[in-house]
């Protein structure tokens, strides 16, 4: 497949192969239980190469995380344009289920994400690749917070509510509800009976009647 192309594309096809294998690798064994060997081995490239375009494995994982994050806001994106003529309040719950509807689809993407979001990015190293994670997951959130804006505009949301505190606890509640349904063996789940379809619904109930505008009505 490298024969005959330039060297710089033959780099870039090389990189490439590297963080699919990663992707499998650690899909599979999970972050920590991932080693570079292991991506050597899947990618059928020397363990030497694979060093040569990534140092370490974390940066392979910040590499992943920048596709987590590109693939989430892609589908929150077309979700939106499929529902753009909804009003603030209508587009939040349509973000709450596009992120749902990103968890099933690639739930190993969604743990990446989960990871970054655990992390202090003030104690990161100044790695251009780490920035680009930061600042795409500034840009999911900057998503979120134009929409909790445009609902105070067009009313249906309440204008007493802060916009970034608002957002950010609506970011919250659906990251705490996604970790619930990524651990299987949560005693919530497994000795409570609890329904994971009926808490989804629930928790978006409950969301949508507490930041929703009840003074006037929104005509649709």
């Amino acid at each position: 497949m490298e024969n005959g192309i330039g060297k710089e594309a033959k780099k870039k096809i090389r990189r490439e192969n590297i963080v699919n294998a990663a992707e499998n690798v650690f899909f599979l064994k999970g972050i920590d239980g991932a080693t570079m060997d292991d991506v050597a081995m899947k990618v059928k490239y020397s363990k030497r190469t694979v060093y040569s375009y990534f140092g370490s494995k974390e940066q392979l994982c910040y590499e992943i995380t920048c596709r987590a994050f590109d693939m989430s806001e892609k589908m929150e994106q077309a979700a939106l344009e499929l529902n753009s003529l909804k009003n603030g309040l209508d587009k939040i719950l349509v973000i709450g289920k596009a992120k749902i509807d990103f968890l099933n689809k690639y739930p190993g993407y969604f743990k990446f994400i989960l990871n970054f979001n655990n992390m202090s990015v003030k104690n990161l190293p100044r790695d251009e690749v780490i920035m680009a994670c930061y600042e795409k997951q500034s840009k999911l959130f900057s998503i979120l917070t134009d929409i909790v804006k445009e609902g105070i505009e067009d009313k249906s949301i309440r204008n007493d509510l802060n916009v970034i505190n608002t957002s950010y606890i609506l970011y919250l509640n659906i990251m705490s509800l996604i970790k619930l349904i990524l651990d299987k063996d949560n005693a919530v789940i497994t000795d409570w009976g609890v329904e994971i379809d009926e808490i989804i619904e629930t928790m978006f109930s409950l969301t949508i009647r507490s930041i929703k505008n009840y003074d006037q009505n929104i005509v649709m």
